[in-house]
């Protein structure tokens, strides 16, 4: 979800409409359940909590330290961690995870 806000950030910076690229990107290698499924909801401003920020950010949380423990780089993971606690430190944290996409983009 993470990677998905920062491209649709990017694709508005390039002037491209939301639903637009939203509808475009289904049919790139970007095509994804989150696409599909949160997409529409971020186009929509729906933020209401059907797997919350707060439980994101516990589950990638997780991942993350299993993978540090066993020794895996995990780079990605742990940028889109400090994302989540962000928006949950903006107090997101009870809306969907999709929320992310409030705290980031294009400045």
């Amino acid at each position: 979800m993470v990677v998905l806000s920062e491209c649709l950030h990017l694709g508005v910076k390039a002037g491209i409409d939301l639903a637009q690229l939203i509808d475009l990107l289904k049919d790139t290698g970007a095509d994804s359940f989150q696409l599909r499924v949160r997409g529409p909801w971020v186009l929509n401003n729906d933020f209401a909590p059907r797997f919350a920020v707060n439980l994101a950010l516990k589950d990638v949380r997780l991942g993350v330290e299993m993978a540090e423990k066993w020794g895996c780089d995990v780079e990605f993971c742990s940028r889109a961690l400090s994302k989540y606690k962000e928006a949950q430190d903006e107090g997101l944290g009870e809306e969907d995870c999709a929320a992310v996409y409030k705290v980031l983009g294009c400045k």
